[in-house]
């Protein structure tokens, strides 16, 4: 099998001259056949992917967030080409959730050791997501964290300070299974895996394995009430708040109330925009991928 890795230089704060160099000294001693390129601009790896596909058959790595991984991803749906991660980013919600380790080294071990399995994907109109997409507050910061010069989970928590204060929920109407839900909420986040990243659970018992997607409502509330809400999403413990609502589907249909066009939206953590109305389908067993044999 021939690695083919896709490395984003801009994501996480490690150095990847030395990384880089630990992963080539590895495959070097395994004897193994492999190539690295560099992703120079959004969208890049969409396309070198695209090339790599065309070129031969391989193992395709992430190396880099989830941002790295939705490009490469999208491209391998319904592919029985398999995708490996190294997890850089910011938030890593993928490889997090998949129990894959954030340290480089031993996440290049479960790519050459491990298994692969299939897991869902979503969609989101014409958008391919692996971890969540989204409506309402998340989407803004999203948008307001993509105007930044800097990257990193700091300066994503600076954005979701600022722009707490001023935030209005917005009045949702959500249509799955024959039923309609109206809702005024602060976010409607759609999971294929239980987190954001970080830690902040979002989808307690989201699985990538199950054919379904969790629609997973923060109704709107009073602003003092905010830090907790917070603090439950990091402690796994928004679930049990009265101003959560939960519920899976294979698929949703998204409107806006005085919204008719178009309306920012993220997409594994990247800033979109989408028409409306929205909708959201699970695509099942949509992509391989490695994983560790034994998580822990």
């Amino acid at each position: 099998m021939k690695y083919a890795f896709i490395i984003n230089p801009i994501s996480g704060s490690i150095d990847k001259k030395a990384l880089i160099s630990q992963i080539e000294a590895e495959l070097q001693r395994r004897k193994l056949d492999y190539q690295f390129y560099y992703s120079e601009y959004k969208g890049h790896s969409i396309e070198l992917t695209k090339q790599i596909m065309n070129a031969t058959t391989t193992a395709l790595i992430a190396v880099g967030g989830d941002g790295t991984v939705n490009e490469i991803g999208s491209q391998l749906i319904g592919s029985d080409t398999p995708l490996g991660l190294i997890p850089l980013g910011s938030g890593n919600g993928l490889a997090r959730h998949l129990k894959i380790p954030l340290q480089p080294i031993k996440a290049l071990e479960v790519i050459l050791e491990g298994t692969t399995t299939k897991i869902d994907a979503g969609k989101l109109n014409k958008k391919v997501f692996f971890v969540t997409c989204g409506l309402g507050f998340e989407a803004e910061v999203a948008h307001n964290f993509n105007r930044r010069n800097s990257r990193g989970i700091i300066g994503y928590l600076k954005e979701t300070i600022k722009l707490y204060p001023s935030y209005s929920s917005e009045h949702y109407k959500l249509k799955y299974d024959g039923i309609i839900k109206n809702r005024k909420a602060f976010s409607v986040t759609i999971a294929n895996a239980s987190e954001y990243g970080n830690n902040a659970i979002i989808a307690k018992d989201a699985s990538v394995q199950d054919g379904l997607l969790d629609v997973c409502v923060i109704k709107s509330y009073p602003k003092l009430f905010g830090p907790q809400l917070g603090l439950n999403l990091f402690l796994n413990n928004l679930h049990n708040s009265s101003y959560y609502r939960g519920k899976q589907v294979k698929s949703l249909v998204i409107e806006v109330k005085n919204v008719s066009d178009q309306i920012n939206a993220q997409v594994d953590g990247e800033a979109i925009k989408i028409s409306l109305p929205a909708k959201v389908d699970c695509l099942p067993a949509a992509l391989t991928i490695l994983v560790p044999k034994n998580p822990k």
